[in-house]
Parts: C-alpha cells; structure tokens; sequence
C-alpha cells in the first residue's frame, strides 16, 4: 500500500548492509574508481542485475539493465537502485554530489513528488530502454571521503575469488524459474523462455555460452529436488 516504497526503503538500509561488496566501493579513491569496482563485483550484491558506466561529451552515464527484462527490475526495486546509488554517492564525497537527468524502463507513477524530493532532480523520464542518471563528468575524479588502500586491496583480493565463484545471472534465473514450478514435468523450453524475456533459440545459445543446456538444468533442479525429498524421508523415519 505505500506508493514510494522502493524510495523509503533507502533511508532505512544500515551501513555495512552490503558486506564485502559495500565496504570495497566506500574504500575507492575516487568516485570513477567506486562505478569501476562497482561494475566489477556487481554479482556479490545483484546477480540478475547489470550495472555499466560510460562517458559522453561533458557528462557521465550509469545504467542498469536486466537482461530479458523491459522493465529492468519494476518500479519499486529500480526506483530503490538508483536512490540507493545517488544516496550513497552523495554519503561519499563531501561536497553535495548533483545528479542532473534521471530515467527509468517501467511506466511513470501517479506522483512523481518522492522522486524529485529524493533524487533532487527535475529531469525524470520513464519508459526508457535502462535505468539510470547523469551527471557532470568532473565529479568522477572527486576524492571519496572513505578512501582507504589497504582495505581496497585486501578485499579485492577476497572478492575476486567470490566473483569467480558466483553463478552466470541468466542461469541462476532458469533455476529459480523452474523451482517455481509444481511440476517440472511441464519445464518446456518455449514457456520458460517467455517467462524469461528470450526466444527459445536466444535462451539456448546464451546456456550454451554458459557450457550448459536447457535440459542439463532441468536435470539438476530434479535431482535437487529428489535430494530434497529423500532428506524429508529420512528425517520423517528419524522421527
């Protein structure tokens, strides 16, 4: 029932709520440093989520996109992703980080007030292909307040090992899909592909990049479940 609730949600994340992945971004040098690394360790946080940066003329551009997905993650959690950043930005550097155009893929909400009020930006947009905002490209090079070299290097190096070790966004959610399902007897590539945002063939070529197949993960989620069910049968026996 709350309109705004992905913007109220970012006045009530603690610091240190991300771990590893949010103290590494806060001991970056500078804000160019904090996307970079935020790209980087993106799976440690969202592991369905794309985060990119880029450069144009005078003004630099942060986008997330989710693969498949027109609308990105819906209204509450992409409004609550972008809040988050420009909250978190602005928490970083010690002079008032100024975001000057911001847009989103899901459609425009009745009000726009909490938008405006929080992200302190009069240039909204909706139904964009991305999520994302804009701002001068001089504030890249602005020097984070946190700034912190040792720390930097020894997460790094933690997290490259957990980043290696994360599962492909687009095969963590063919396995959460078809866990959803009653019967994975009705697992049919075409469906499960809608549901996905891909065509069958799209689906499959990108599982194969991933050196697996449609099947193969059905396969799994099936042993995974029987897994499941002699693990209860067991314990129902024990009981």
């Amino acid at each position: 029932g709350e309109p705004d609730l992905g913007l109220g949600l970012v006045a009530d994340v603690p610091r240190g709520a991300y771990g590893l992945f949010e103290f590494g971004v806060r001991a970056s040098s500078t804000l160019r440093d904090a996307l970079d690394r935020l790209g980087r360790t993106m799976a440690l946080f969202n592991r369905v989520a794309r985060l990119e940066w880029s450069v144009a003329h005078r003004s630099a551009r942060v986008e997330m996109t989710v693969p498949g997905r027109a609308a990105a993650l819906g209204r509450h959690a992409n409004e609550f992703f972008l809040a988050l950043l420009v909250a978190s930005a602005r928490g970083l550097i010690e002079r008032d980080f100024v975001v000057t155009r911001v847009w989103f893929a899901h459609a425009p909400p009745r009000s726009r007030a909490a938008l405006h009020r929080v992200l302190a930006c009069e240039a909204i947009e909706f139904g964009a292909s991305t999520n994302g905002f804009e701002f001068d490209v001089a504030w890249l090079d602005e020097p984070l307040l946190e700034a912190d070299v040792a720390l930097r290097h020894a997460i790094d190096a933690h997290a490259r090992t957990l980043v290696v070790a994360t599962e492909p966004a687009l095969v963590f959610e063919l396995r959460r899909t078809l866990r959803s399902l009653e019967r994975l007897d009705d697992a049919a590539l075409r469906p499960v592909a809608r549901r996905l945002g891909h065509s069958p063939r799209s689906l499959q070529r990108h599982l194969q990049q991933q050196s697996t197949t449609f099947r193969d993960v059905v396969d799994e989620v099936r042993a995974e479940r029987l897994r499941a069910l002699e693990a209860e049968g067991r314990h129902a026996r024990a009981s």
